[in-house]
């Protein structure tokens, strides 16, 4: 990869007119165009001194990262990653975006799980197994890491939920997706564990909606993270990226559906979570300290 030149790719933005870019100072402004205002924040740079130094050590950092797959391709040149950074980042990190990258920075310096770099068993009794591993995901997707999960009966294996997630260096767990892999035929499937994925669902009215599967696994997941030490977990809101995806149902209205549609239930799948389990605690919800849902684990709840 190249070396990185972040005054010619500012102004390559400038060019493009995506946004603007703005300086004051050691200070800087990177600012959407009009009509992209409303999901699309103003990015505030606090030392611009300090930009390059930790920008030059993220695409380092990131390349090497991917050099050990078969993921790096000649495009994934330093203007991909860092059109990926602005893509994948919420509200509350668009206020420091020094910060917002020493926390993407160690997103790939995490170890921790690494354990289950290989198919490692998580459950056995006589009818079933339930075993997960480890990937990489593909450029493009929020998290480096992916945890898949899959079942094992009756002589066949069938595909959980997987589960997109970073580790900071603050030990604090980024949870980004819990979705089925898109390849994975959930009706045909569906049919044949759901005597198990249903054995975890209490007959609560209020979540009936919520998948159980996504429940297992979610559980599966929080009992890793627990063994790690790892006590607090974060769930973010809007990502630009996914924004953008759904910005084509050509008005703003019916892309604020869709994604009020997803988060919905996402959160009533943590409130499932919460009801269920008590070492699981939602502390605040998106807008009440910053752009993510906060969640403690194995700590005294405040109600």
């Amino acid at each position: 990869m190249k070396e990185i030149n972040l005054s010619h790719f500012f102004s390559q933005m400038n060019a493009k007119g995506e946004y603007r870019y703005i300086t004051e100072g050691n200070s800087g402004f990177i600012i959407p165009r009009k009509e992209d205002e409303y999901y699309k924040p103003t990015i505030i740079i606090k030392r611009l001194d300090e930009l390059e130094k930790i920008t030059k050590e993220y695409l380092k950092v990131a390349s090497e990262f991917y050099q050990q797959t078969d993921k790096l391709q000649l495009k994934h040149d330093y203007n991909y990653f860092l059109n990926h950074l602005f893509y994948n980042m919420t509200n509350s990190d668009a206020t420091d975006l020094n910060e917002y990258v020493k926390k993407r920075i160690s997103f790939f310096k995490d170890q921790h799980l690494k354990e289950y770099n290989l198919l490692s068993l998580l459950i056995s009794n006589k009818d079933y197994c339930i075993y997960c591993k480890r990937d990489i995901s593909n450029l493009g997707f929020e998290s480096p890491y992916v945890l898949k999960f899959k079942i094992e009966m009756n002589g066949q294996s069938y595909d959980l939920p997987l589960i997109r997630y970073a580790i900071d260096d603050h030990n604090r767990c980024h949870i980004f997706a819990i979705q089925f892999e898109r390849t994975v035929k959930r009706d045909n499937k569906k049919e044949e564990y759901k005597s198990v994925v249903n054995s975890i669902n209490s007959g609560i009215k209020k979540y009936r909606n919520v998948e159980p599967s996504f429940v297992l696994v979610f559980k599966l997941f929080i009992d890793l993270l627990s063994k790690e030490g790892i006590q607090d977990i974060l769930v973010p809101d809007y990502l630009f990226s996914r924004y953008r995806n759904y910005y084509g149902a050509k008005t703003v209205k019916k892309s604020d559906q869709i994604l009020e549609r997803i988060l919905d239930h996402y959160i009533l799948l943590l409130q499932r979570m919460e009801y269920q389990y008590k070492e699981f605690d939602i502390s605040s919800y998106p807008n009440e300290i910053d752009s993510f849902t906060h969640i403690s684990l194995n700590k005294k709840r405040k109600k």
